[in-house]
């Protein structure tokens, strides 16, 4: 999966992917500083996994992903 490397990278504050038709599902549970989230226009977005434990998230932006 093209992003599992960015699922472990446990320090990570910032994530924005936008326009990335190979994006159908993310966990962020291992991203244990993730302050902000952006996730737009990925067409092909099915599931977003492990806010819960984002304990830092202080902004989620989900936009115009894939609608059921």
């Amino acid at each position: 999966d093209l992003f599992s490397v960015i699922e472990r990278l446990g320090k990570l504050e910032i994530l924005q992917i936008d326009n990335e038709e190979n994006l159908r599902e993310i966990n962020t549970e291992n991203l244990k500083k993730l302050a902000s989230l952006r996730l737009r226009d990925n067409s092909n977005l099915k599931e977003v996994r492990g806010l819960d434990f984002n304990e830092e998230l202080s902004e989620l932006n989900l936009e115009h992903n894939r609608r059921r």
